[in-house]
């Protein structure tokens, strides 16, 4: 190829591989921001949470249901017994 289209073939690859990265660069640098200011609003809301007055235990354990028997035939060890 003549010199010319050579030159013009790798100027518009630059532009594309220059553009690419800019591009990416922006995206990331749109993320980072938005992140930030999520995480900036969620210490701020533990802040608060960490503020309220606590809750009684039973009022939490009355949401809990369980139901059915304990099978001590049916349990496993975490670990082996020691010997004694």
């Amino acid at each position: 190829p003549p010199v010319g289209e050579h030159s013009v073939a790798k100027r518009v690859a630059g532009f594309v591989i220059f553009g690419g990265l800019v591009g990416g660069t922006a995206t990331l640098c749109t993320w980072q921001t938005s992140r930030y200011f999520w995480k900036l609003d969620a210490i701020e809301q533990r802040k608060r949470d960490l503020r309220r007055d606590p809750e009684a235990l039973e009022s939490v354990l009355d949401e809990m249901a369980a139901a059915g028997a304990f099978d001590a035939a049916s349990k496993a060890n975490a670990k082996p017994a020691p010997n004694a």
